[in-house]
């Protein structure tokens, strides 16, 4: 499967962080268009494994302090920290906590100025039906304020994917539903999923 004309797909492989760091070394750096202004980077992740490597608050600061003005950051899952122990459907609410604890380190001033992951976004298997209840009420009371809804993902054949988003999804409307996508409340647009298929 081919993503482009330069080589094959990777999927969703991640590179390994020598290899990564050597092509960034290759960039050419760019200075921020516009360094005063306030912005939000809205979407990046948080691990530390021998198959990605780490990217905790340390890389995170590195990256974005690059002349922009970042004054907080937003975290989206990536299937990071998930709980080793208890029911499978609580696994993903580890996630949220281990995020919640980088987002205090750096609320205490100690990191400089940037609110990193003051917005959290976590992962809650939908397909629970009214028991992801359970789930988003956990991520709620680990994620300090700072949980602000999930994504879920499906895939389901390898050729192609399709990626269901769904944040604010604590609306209470899941309480009397089978599944929230069934339910007669449920927007449109989150039932309508956008297919991609391989180039």
């Amino acid at each position: 499967m081919t993503g482009d004309a330069k080589g094959e797909y990777p999927g969703l492989a991640y590179r390994n962080e020598a290899e990564l760091k050597a092509w960034l070394t290759q960039r050419p750096s760019e200075a921020a268009l516009e360094p005063g202004l306030p912005t939000i980077d809205p979407h990046h992740h948080f691990w530390d494994t021998p198959q990605r490597g780490r990217y905790l608050l340390r890389e995170l600061l590195a990256d974005i302090g690059g002349g922009h003005n970042i004054v907080s950051t937003v975290f989206l899952e990536c299937r990071s920290m998930y709980r080793k122990d208890g029911p499978a459907e609580m696994a993903p609410v580890g996630e949220v906590e281990f995020v919640n604890g980088i987002a205090a380190m750096s609320a205490s001033g100690g990191y400089g100025p940037c609110r990193v992951a003051e917005g959290i976004v976590g992962h809650a298997d939908l397909t629970l039906g009214t028991r992801v209840r359970e789930v988003l009420e956990a991520e709620i009371r680990v994620g300090g304020g700072r949980f602000r809804g999930i994504r879920h993902g499906v895939c389901p054949a390898r050729s192609q994917l399709r990626v269901l988003a769904v944040s604010s999804a604590i609306a209470g409307r899941d309480r009397h539903c089978p599944g929230l996508s069934r339910h007669h409340d449920y927007p449109q647009s989150c039932r309508r999923c956008a297919w991609r298929r391989p180039v």
